[in-house]
């Protein structure tokens, strides 16, 4: 799957995000929004330290990409609020 886990518990979305070079839009900007945008790849996945792919890639200087990637985390975090409160507001109704 998208978001399968290698040892240290990466996602190809964590790969993505660390492999641009600093200062080259080298093609893994397009990975990353690919996975995230057609892939569904979840950008609030993380690995065995507890690391996202943001914080991956901030920390290897791709701060366009942390930036991206913690706007699309913050939407899925958002949409998943409203997820569970109509899930709520169902079973209250039945």
């Amino acid at each position: 799957t998208v978001d399968a886990q290698n040892d240290d518990g990466k996602t190809p979305l964590h790969l993505a995000a660390i492999c641009c070079h600093r200062h080259t839009f080298c093609g893994h900007h397009e990975c990353v929004t690919k996975l995230v945008e057609q892939y569904k790849a979840n950008p609030c996945a993380k690995t065995h330290h507890g690391r996202t792919p943001a914080d991956s890639a901030a920390a290897n200087g791709q701060d366009h990409i942390a930036k991206y990637l913690n706007r699309k985390k913050a939407e899925r975090e958002q949409l998943e609020v409203i997820t569970d409160s109509d899930n709520i507001t169902n079973e209250e109704t039945t």
